[in-house]
This record gives structure tokens, C-alpha cells and sequence, in this order.
């Protein structure tokens, strides 16, 4: 959820800082070369001088991309702890209770991850429980129901 959560902020961020980059050109370039005294023309600059400053600020005040690493490390993060989960499981025979102090220490670390990652907007947890509820399956390989 978090990959995707960095995806949509990297998406966001181009699509704020292209036409930041695109109008201030445009911009620069009419002042440079501005030959007339035409009051459309000069509305037209300013215009798009005062659009591309509000676009500039709002990528500024959004921080798109300073959003998408947070979640990209995120992502590794719980990955990293998914993975050392998937061993424990993987390694331990059946009969032998799980580590007691391995539950402490995970969850320790998974709350303290809670608390440093950012909250991932709420479409995106829709969804991903979505995916995750299609493809869950008990031990057996049959799909659970997880209403009952």
C-alpha cells in the first residue's frame, strides 16, 4: 500500500511540476520578446505568470515528492519485517510454540513503525484489502470466507 501511496505522490508531483515548468517558460519568454503594447497580450502574461506561481506554491505546500520517499521507505520497512515473519514461519516446525520473546520484539518494532510511517490515504487501504481479501486463502488452499 505504500508503494502505491509513493506512486501517487510521484504522479502528482509531475503533474503540478510540468505545467509549473511549461508556464514559467512561456511566461519568461513573452516578457523577453515582448514587443506589444496590447493589454490582451499583457493580461494573458500576467495570467499565466500568476497561475504558474500558484501552481509553483501548491507543489511547494503539498510536498508531493517529499510524500513519496516517506512512503517508499515505508514500504521497505514493512516489507523487511514481512519477510523476517515469512522466515519464522517458514524455519520452525509446526509442533514448537512460536517464540515468545520473537512476538515481543516484532510487534514492538511493527508499532514503532506505525508511529514513524505517514498515514496512507484511505482509498488506497480500501483498496489493497480489497486485492487482499481476493486472494486470501487458508492453509488448506480454499478461499476464506472472513464475513463468518
Amino acid at each position: 500500500a505504500h508503494f502505491q501511496a509513493a506512486r501517487r505522490n510521484e504522479l502528482r508531483n509531475v503533474l503540478l511540476g510540468i505545467p509549473v515548468v511549461i508556464l514559467s517558460a512561456v511566461v519568461g519568454a513573452t516578457v523577453a520578446f515582448q514587443s506589444s503594447s496590447d493589454t490582451r497580450v499583457k493580461a494573458a502574461v500576467g495570467t499565466l505568470s500568476v497561475i504558474a506561481g500558484i501552481l509553483a506554491s501548491l507543489q511547494t505546500f503539498l510536498r508531493h515528492a517529499e510524500r513519496a520517499e516517506k512512503h517508499r521507505i515505508a514500504a521497505v520497512r514493512y516489507g523487511s519485517l514481512r519477510r523476517e515473519l515469512e522466515e519464522v514461519f517458514l524455519f520452525r516446525s509446526r509442533e514448537e510454540p512460536f517464540p515468545q520473546k520473537f512476538v515481543e520484539s516484532f510487534r514492538m518494532r511493527w508499532a514503532a513503525l506505525d508511529r514513524e510511517t505517514p498515514m496512507l490515504p484511505g482509498g488506497i487501504v480500501q483498496r489493497v484489502a480489497a486485492e487482499r481479501a481476493a486472494v486470501f486463502a487458508d492453509s488448506f488452499g480454499r478461499a476464506v470466507d472472513r464475513k463468518a
